[in-house]
């Protein structure tokens, strides 16, 4: 990230609550419709594109069937994802 460019966050999907360093995922459950009572995915996005460097984070996953995944430059056609939890896959 370039100095002094402050850091925005939005949220596409879902819900979080966003503060200085942390995002917090809210969970939420799936009211109507055939997915009824299933857990809602939440998808944030920053204004940076990533071009290279490191990224570190810290999650805690309280059930075993929690999942997180990272996407960098989502929807510029160069993305990279990279997921923990079951099932997930790493591209």
């Amino acid at each position: 990230m370039s100095k002094g460019k402050k850091t925005n966050w939005v949220t596409l999907l879902g819900k979080a609550k966003i503060a200085k360093d942390t995002i917090k995922f809210i969970p939420s459950t799936i009211g109507e419709g055939p997915n009824k009572g299933q857990s809602t995915a939440t998808l944030i996005k920053s204004n940076y594109d990533f071009e290279n460097g490191i990224i570190s984070f810290k999650v805690k996953l309280s059930d075993s069937e929690n999942q997180v995944q990272v996407g960098l430059n989502h929807g510029l056609g160069n993305e990279t994802y990279a997921g923990i939890g079951p099932g997930m896959t790493t591209l």
